[in-house]
């Protein structure tokens, strides 16, 4: 759909005199401070019950909060109207620009200018909503962008408590998009291999072929005592995946592993706002920190330790590349994020290998990276000097005690199979060759 329309239809209501700052079901939704100003425009998101979820309109300087829950009616006294959708719309300048790469939602179009809404997540990507041009002197600003296609939540055999997702999207703010991972991928490709590529790379422009793209994967496992779900590295939420993730008793924890895998817990932290996000201290997720607010605590914290009651975690360091790890102790079955790229312990095993679109990908960029690789990682995660080697030597037998049964990571295309065993011969595989 263009630019990810509005799944429904949005209505707009004008407001009566009321007081919003009254709590209704506080625990699925909270109203903001203050109070909404007589005449107020707002637009529904949804109704439940007696009670509407509302987005202000913008352009209404001194009208109330952002959004939030109204009454419709107060004994039987209505407090809404709705109101008939305006023909034509101002062009009101919001304060800041979209940062390139932003990701919108169509809300409707005007001219050559769009009325747009951020999407969650994209964190000093620009204001939250806002009109924008087109296009400049017949320039595009804007291009359409495919939707996140993601799975499920699917259990995850023999571990009870534990389900898994995929999702990928081409778009830079998913990730990297098909352009720039093929460019990537190239440059160790070599003669029929590389040709290989370019002939794929062809097809996709022709639109007869999936993008060159990673297929990142979402861990969720059951909270022990307090029930609900901890997602792992998250992917971006769905109505679908919510859905999924309700029927479990809702997100509780949010671990966000690593900066490479923070682009899309925003969305989960609006959907549930009481859920702690659990960060490591490492200085590159700082801005993630600081945009999570109250919501982020630091592994180590007292409420790190708290939200991760009933797994063991350490922080892998990677050459200074952090990575938060943890172990699910009920099923033994381990998070990983980047510092797992095969889920098996055979290297040829296809089954394993990085996940992308489609195996053809796949199998190229085995050959570009893995191939001649000396361990279970690409060529180009395997030049640490002796000092960046000690801190993985010194941690890796912390997991290994651990005595994980399989293996998840973001990375790979499968969950381990073969046991305690396996799992062992794939962290090996990985880091066995760093020396303390």
């Amino acid at each position: 759909t263009p630019l990810q329309a509005v799944p429904v239809p949005l209505e707009q209501l004008t407001l009566f005199p009321f007081d919003c700052s009254a709590s209704h079901n506080a625990e699925k939704r909270s109203t903001p401070q203050g109070r909404l100003a007589t005449g107020a425009t707002v637009e529904e998101i949804e109704v439940v019950g007696d009670r509407l979820h509302y987005r202000l309109l913008p352009g209404q300087v001194g009208a109330g909060p952002a959004t939030g829950w109204v009454s419709i009616a107060l004994k039987d006294k209505p407090l809404l109207q709705k109101c008939a959708t305006p023909q034509s719309t101002p062009l009101q300048a919001v304060p800041g620009r979209l940062a390139t790469g932003a990701t919108v939602e169509e809300i409707e179009v005007v001219g050559d200018r769009l009325h747009y809404r951020l999407l969650p997540g994209q964190v000093g990507a620009g204001p939250a909503t806002g009109w924008v041009s087109i296009a400049l002197k017949d320039k595009p600003l804007l291009q359409k962008c495919a939707t996140p296609q993601s799975t499920p939540l699917q259990a995850v055999p023999g571990a009870p408590g534990l389900w898994e997702t995929s999702a990928w999207s081409d778009e830079e703010g998913f990730g990297v998009g098909h352009q720039g991972l093929f460019e990537f991928m190239l440059k160790g490709l070599r003669k029929e291999a590389k040709a290989q590529a370019e002939e794929l790379d062809a097809k996709y422009k022709k639109g007869e072929f999936p993008p060159c793209i990673y297929v990142e994967r979402m861990m969720a496992a059951e909270v022990p005592k307090t029930g609900g779900l901890l997602l792992y590295s998250a992917v971006p939420i769905t109505p679908e995946l919510k859905a999924d993730v309700d029927e479990k008793g809702g997100c509780k924890v949010i671990v966000v592993p690593n900066s490479e895998h923070s682009r899309h817990q925003g969305g989960w932290m609006q959907a549930y706002p009481e859920a702690v996000v659990v960060f490591h201290g490492g200085d590159d997720v700082k801005p993630m920190v600081e945009a999570a607010g109250a919501q982020a605590c630091l592994l180590g914290s007292e409420a790190a330790t708290k939200a991760l009651q009933g797994f063991d975690h350490a922080v892998l360091d990677m050459g200074g590349f952090q990575e938060i790890v943890l172990c699910h102790q009920k099923t033994k079955s381990l998070f990983t994020s980047d510092s797992i790229y095969l889920g098996c312990a055979d290297k040829e095993d296809p089954s394993g290998w990085k996940n992308h679109t489609a195996p053809e990908w796949t199998r190229l960029y085995f050959k570009a990276f893995m191939e001649k690789s000396p361990s279970h990682l690409p060529t180009y995660r395997c030049f640490l000097g002796p000092d960046q080697q000690k801190p993985i030597a010194s941690t890796l037998p912390t997991i290994l005690a651990w005595k994980p049964q399989r293996v998840l990571s973001s990375r790979s295309g499968k969950t381990s199979e073969g046991g305690a065993e396996d799992a062992k011969k794939i962290l090996i595989g990985h880091w066995g060759w760093c020396k303390a």
